[in-house]
């Protein structure tokens, strides 16, 4: 960090102060975070977003307001706006463009392609389509927000490491002159429709939009900070005093009082009113970290304890009267929008890693300042504790993060939290955890890890975190259900099989924010990961966000996921769904989740999957997905880039007279990116997204049972790996038709051109539909021989509908068959193929050679082979943890002792889930850590760090307590399963 930073502060050395004080531009001149988002580049068009993005330009200082074309080489504007800038510089150095000289205005660089051509006076060069490119914008909006902030955080970071006051001189220089402009930078002024910044669609900024403003002022404040004690330099002061005689400023610059004043006054004292104004304003903690920051900065009795008390004063972002923020929320926010797993209320784990920034920011500052705030110490809050925690059960195969929401390219290896942060966490609270993850970012060594330059401790922390390691191994991610922000993975495998080698594979399911922001409409959506592969990844982060079309029309729709589509309208946004089961055994691990309001008029919208392990390198899922209610339902699916096979379908291209394919999944007359179902009642496009789906081949008359086969190829090479894999889907229902057919990833930078979905379609009045599927990732060659439904009946002879009870057989080439049966009934036992009895909620039967491999039964039993097994227990709630608390209890009374003989004791529930009845907001489902017996039917449950608070009673109030998920009296459910290896019971 050192090194890099004096090396980036020595390059800023060598232009010179008057280079640096010159740089900063004035409001007069537009910012734009694009040259034009929707054509790409004025040479090779769209195909530049693909390649490149909408950033994609580049900018070099030594060509001042030129941007280069990397498609084309070609720069930007064609005409010397550098000498057209210097030509309406006023007498305080200020660009006016009513005193420019207008005939530079000329295309110098391709004069054969006409004078005007590609010429830009600061407000963009319109072509002969009509399309505005806005070069000079977007020059001046990444000088800000990459140049700006870049050499000015290496000059703090060269200073405070080294000392060496040539750092400090040119960061005051620079901090001085935004000091002047600063107070007039506004970006309302401009149209935001051509002028594009990142604000939320409300146009407010200063130097850029509100959102990425915030970073600004937080680095403008830190500087200033870190340069106080040696603006008294009389370099510095004779070289801005020389600046200020000549350009006639107000300020004369003459003393490092005077430099301080023009910064405090020109930047740290416009924070305040910039986010009360709401031009400084992002994600939740985003603009009350920069005000926290501003406050302790400045450092002004009654000023700062103003400032802060609005940082923590209950409000909100509203628009009425005008733009404007009532109170920073901190303390209401911390508790009310972030989720006992530590997410906040976004719809993407990208932007709530952002939270945790934002929060401990506020801590820190703080940490050094004289504060009475009540709940100030917010690394004390429980939930903060929990947002470090929250990213480290979406690491997939040590280096993916699952894709959810508004995150990540499509199919890219990421993480989310870094060894930092795992290391601050470290420090806090001394969890091992912490530790195994800090060594595992770092490479799975200590070398080189270290605490801040603010840190009492920071060279003792590689030993401590070594001793750790020493004491408690390396860290091993288990299978995990997230249920307070709607996510559960299962995993197997391990990296260093003694056999097989790198063995991971997993299968996971979200169920949370669904209509937040940066949310996806993805309710349970599933994606797979094995061989080092993401298998069917996520589409990721948007090509634009704001109102752009293709976001809300394909890219968050429901029908670009990995799950059903009802009525042919996306999802209904929703906090969370309801998990009803979940299991982490050594043979089967499962989940199962409803979520009722994804789509409200449905009776039942619910999916169970369960991972199933075939030996220690392979394993299968099942997948039995249930909605019932509306007249359309169909099931979406897709894998990797990679040749896509069929089996059982016969596909007839939709295409013309000439082989040539036409319209979209939408149908034959509908064309690509052109919706055929807008509500103009809807502000939001709410539709079915089937326009974005094109080369669709569709089988009218399918089978009830069909095959998918993607050969995988591993376009970002991404694992050594990655020969001959496969992902396999195999679908058994009635169809009314099976549509394949492509789907455009958002056109970024690496993101492949098409992914090849499926689309399995049920039609009928009040619909009821089971979409079960076999997925099967495998290498070289199937483990799979054969998979076939099974006839299920009640006791009683009726045979009982798929709906209700569905059971597949499937058949493995090691010889072992297994009897998959999975229920909605657990109280009617059911006949399987004749033979197996089986009452509950899932279960597996394998058996080879006619002798029996194992059996499973989660919320249930095989009648036969089960034996007097405890399939449950259920009670009341009759008190529970009502703090914030790190430990977390219920107190439970059962209904009724387990009935003499079976099976069971109180250490059966450890691990597993207790799921509490509740008002229906969210979900009320904790795992159990440990079980301890008070009296009678009384025992005390430990749910760990699981927060009972859903949030304030009133935000405005604290003293009136909390709203929690669950309530005295509520009945509650902890199913229970087993697992007999061949006689030998084991706890699954």
């Amino acid at each position: 960090m050192m090194e890099r930073a004096a090396a980036k502060a020595d390059e800023a050395l060598e232009r010179g102060a008057d280079f640096w004080w010159s740089l900063i531009p004035p409001q007069s001149v537009p910012r734009s975070y694009a040259t034009n988002q929707v054509e790409g580049s004025p040479v090779t068009g769209k195909s530049f977003l693909a390649r490149y993005g909408p950033y994609g330009y580049t900018l070099d200082l030594n060509e001042p307001w030129k941007i280069t074309d990397p498609s084309s080489g070609f720069k930007f504007p064609a005409n010397d706006f550098a000498a057209y800038y210097a030509s309406g510089l006023d007498r305080h150095g200020i660009f006016d463009p009513r005193m420019a000289d207008r005939r530079l205005l000329v295309n110098t660089l391709y004069p054969d392609k006409g004078k005007m051509w590609g010429v830009d006076d600061g407000f963009g060069w319109v072509d002969d389509q009509g399309n505005r490119w806005t070069f000079v914008a977007y020059y001046h909006h990444f000088l800000w927000k990459n140049v700006v902030m870049d050499v000015l955080a290496c000059l703090r970071d060269a200073y405070l490491y080294t000392g060496d006051i040539r750092y400090a001189r040119i960061g005051v220089i620079m901090l001085d002159r935004i000091a002047d402009v600063y107070p007039d930078m506004d970006t309302l002024p401009y149209d935001k429709t051509v002028f594009l910044n990142s604000h939320g669609g409300d146009g407010l900024g200063k130097t850029i939009g509100s959102i990425w403003e915030t970073r600004l002022v937080k680095l403008y404040a830190s500087a200033y900070d870190a340069f106080y004690p040696m603006m008294d330099d009389a370099e510095t002061i004779r070289f801005l005093q020389q600046k200020a005689n000549r350009y006639g400023l107000d300020n004369s610059k003459s003393s490092a009082e005077a430099i301080r004043l023009n910064i405090e006054n020109g930047i740290i004292r416009e924070v305040y009113p910039g986010v009360k104004s709401a031009r400084i304003r992002g994600n939740t903690g985003y603009h009350q970290s920069a005000l926290a920051m501003a406050a302790v900065v400045l450092d002004e009795p009654g000023t700062t304890e103003e400032w802060l008390q609005f940082v923590f004063r209950p409000g909100a972002y509203l628009k009425k009267p005008v733009h404007h923020i009532s109170g920073g929320d901190m303390l209401a926010s911390l508790v009310n929008l972030v989720d006992r797993d530590g997410h906040g209320d976004e719809g993407s784990p990208g932007y709530n890693s952002g939270w945790l920034e934002g929060y401990a920011l506020i801590s820190d500052v703080l940490a050094g300042y004289d504060s009475t705030f009540e709940g100030a110490d917010l690394y004390r809050n429980v939930r903060l504790k929990r947002m470090f925690h929250s990213q480290i059960p979406l690491i997939m195969l040590d280096k993916y993060t699952a894709q959810i929401g508004d995150t990540g390219l499509t199919g890219n290896a990421f993480r989310l939290i870094d060894k930092k942060v795992a290391v601050k966490a470290y420090e806090l609270y001394r969890e091992p955890i912490m530790a195994q993850v800090a060594y595992f970012l770092n490479g799975n060594s200590t070398a080189g890890i270290h605490g801040d330059i603010f840190s009492e401790e920071a060279d003792l922390l590689a030993d401590q975190i070594g001793q750790e390691i020493e004491k408690h191994g390396e860290w091993k991610p288990r299978s995990e259900n997230m249920t307070g922000f709607g996510f559960a993975v299962l995993r197997d495998g391990d990296n260093a099989d003694p056999l097989f080698g790198d063995t991971r594979r997993d299968i996971w399911m979200y169920y949370g924010r669904s209509g937040t922001s940066h949310a996806h409409r993805d309710k349970l959506n599933i994606g797979v990961h094995a061989f080092g592969l993401d298998l069917s990844p996520d589409l990721g982060y948007p090509e634009a966000t704001g109102m752009w079309p293709k976001r809300h029309e394909w890219e968050n729709n429901t029908i670009s996921h990995n799950t059903v589509v009802v009525d042919n309208r996306k999802q209904n946004g929703t906090w969370v769904g309801f998990p009803l089961h979940f299991d982490d055994g050594p043979q089967v691990q499962l989940i199962e989740v409803e979520d009722p309001q994804a789509y409200p008029h449905t009776d039942m919208y619910r999916r169970a999957t369960a991972m199933i392990r075939v030996d220690e390198a392979q394993s299968y899922t099942v997948d039995f997905f249930r909605v019932k209610g509306g007249g359309d339902h169909r099931y979406s699916f897709h894998g990797t880039v990679g040749d896509v096979s069929v089996e059982g379908l016969r596909l007839v291209p939709q295409t013309d007279e000439t082989g040539k394919f036409v319209g979209t999944y939408a149908g034959p007359d509908v064309p690509y990116g052109v919706p055929n179902d807008v509500d103009p009642a809807e502000k939001l496009y709410q539709g079915s997204g089937y326009h974005y789906l094109k080369h669709v081949e569709r089988d009218t008359n399918p089978p009830d049972r069909f095959s998918v086969d993607w050969a995988v190829v591993d376009f970002r090479g991404l694992s050594s790996d990655a020969k001959n894999v496969h992902l396999r889907l195999t679908m058994l229902d009635e169809f009314d038709d099976v549509a394949l057919a492509d789907g455009v990833p958002p056109q970024k930078p690496s993101n492949p051109p098409l992914l090849k979905y499926v689309i399995a379609h049920r039609q009928g009045e009040n619909l009821e539909s089971m979409f079960s599927s076999v997925i099967e990732p495998y290498r070289d060659h199937r483990f799979i021989r054969s998979i076939e439904p099974l006839e299920v009946r009640r006791a009683d002879g009726t045979v009982a509908g798929h709906f209700e009870a569905r059971a597949i057989r499937i058949g493995l080439e090691d010889g072992r068959t297994d009897t998959v049966v999975c229920t909605l009934s657990p109280d009617t036992e059911f006949i399987v193929d004749g033979t197996l009895k089986f009452a509950g909620f899932f279960g597996v039967y394998a058996e080879r050679d006619g002798r029996e491999v194992f059996v499973y039964a989660n919320d249930g039993r095989f009648t036969d082979l089960s034996g007097d097994r405890c399939t449950f227990v259920a009670g009341r709630i009759v008190d529970f943890t009502r703090e914030l608390s790190y430990r977390n209890f219920l107190v439970v009374e059962l209904d009724a002792l387990p009935r003499e003989g079976a099976i069971y004791t109180s250490a059966d529930w450890i691990g597993r889930f207790v799921y509490v009845l509740n008002d229906g907001v969210r979900n009320a489902a904790y795992r159990i850590e440990h079980v301890e017996r008070i009296d009678g039917n009384r025992y005390r449950v430990d749910i760990g760090e699981a927060s009972l608070v859903r949030r304030y009673a009133d935000a405005n109030d604290f003293s009136k307590g909390y709203v929690y998920d669950i309530a005295e009296g509520a009945a509650f459910r902890i199913p229970l399963s087993h697992l007999i290896v061949r006689g030998e019971t084991r706890k699954s």
